[in-house]
């Protein structure tokens, strides 16, 4: 009937992602589409006088180069996505696709590298997977999660390969370290662990910085390449479960508590209409390096916090009765 016809024809604009000096807009175009049963997701830049250039069908969370003069994606290909790349004047550029489904991406500070994550099948990988989780008999873990360093003219490199499965990365600013978050040793009746490392990609053994003590949900560096904010939860007397905020010296291994208790759920309540969670992280740095955002769930509000380091303060930016549930 009608309803069903006007909803075959709505799109939606998604994923905005503004250039880093001219303030051109990376965004992504997603509406129903028949003939893949599902949605349909096309890759558009607009700049400030109205112009829109369509970069394909099949593409999405694009992040633009640090020149601005590309633009990383990902993109469909058969029934997965791995990445992509624009060049603004020379076209799609191919990189080396790592094993997996692409789950994450991002520049290296000198663009001429991206970071990758991906959830990768044992059978595709079996012989550079050595991790494994033993589990019950009705669990089947069948995918790990890992993290890659992609280069033009150079295979995938692998990194943190004995960590375990890794569920967030991010490039120093130098680009030759990367904070890698990692889950170890869990089944479907232990409560999950995680830990923080400082891989080097000259140095193939890793520092840990946190043990897998608790639940570790985002790690940022700071501008500056002293510290890392990063988020962990703990169980509270009542078994709930808080949020707390840290941020970590990377050579004295410091660690400062900043925020306590921020609520119980922080990514999936804020942005719940990504179904495959691939995003920003939920923390960054002022330029400064003085302070760090946070966005967090607080009884199915999304909130915006500013924690500052010198002198300490926290404060809420957004007033949680009128915030809404995305951002």
């Amino acid at each position: 009937g009608r309803v069903v016809s006007d909803l075959a024809r709505r799109r939606w604009a998604m994923e905005p992602s503004v250039h880093p000096s001219e303030g051109s807009l990376a965004h992504v175009v997603s509406g129903p589409d028949p003939a893949i049963d599902g949605l349909e997701y096309e890759l558009y830049v607009s700049d400030l006088t109205g112009e829109t250039l369509s970069l394909g069908r099949g593409a999405r969370s694009p992040r633009w180069s640090p020149d601005g003069s590309r633009v990383a994606y990902a993109k469909r290909v058969d029934d997965g996505w791995v990445p992509g790349c624009h060049d603004l004047a020379l076209g799609e550029v191919d990189w080396p696709a790592p094993p997996g489904e692409l789950l994450h991406l991002s520049w290296a500070p000198d663009g001429t590298r991206l970071l990758a994550i991906t959830s990768v099948a044992e059978s595709d990988d079996s012989e550079n997977l050595p991790y494994r989780v033993e589990s019950s008999s009705d669990w089947n873990p069948a995918h790990r999660t890992c993290a890659w360093v992609i280069e033009q003219g150079a295979d995938p490199a692998r990194l943190g390969a004995d960590l375990g499965d890794i569920i967030a990365a991010d490039f120093a600013p130098d680009g030759q370290r990367v904070a890698l978050v990692t889950k170890q040793g869990v089944d479907q009746d232990t409560s999950i662990a995680a830990g923080l490392w400082l891989v080097t990609l000259d140095d193939p053994e890793p520092q840990c910085l946190v043990p897998p003590e608790v639940p570790i949900h985002a790690a940022v560096w700071s501008p500056d390449g002293v510290s890392i904010a990063f988020l962990a939860s703990r169980r509270d007397n009542s078994n709930s479960a808080l949020i707390d905020l840290w941020v970590i010296g990377v050579e004295d291994l410091s660690r400062r508590h900043l925020g306590p208790e921020l609520d119980r759920s922080v990514g999936k309540a804020v942005r719940g209409d990504d179904e495959r969670a691939v995003g920003p992280p939920i923390l960054a740095w002022s330029p400064d390096s003085d302070s760090v955002l946070a966005i967090y769930a607080d009884g199915g509000l999304s909130r915006l916090a500013r924690f500052d380091l010198l002198p300490f303060v926290n404060q809420n930016l957004r007033d949680p009765r009128r915030a809404s549930g995305r951002h």
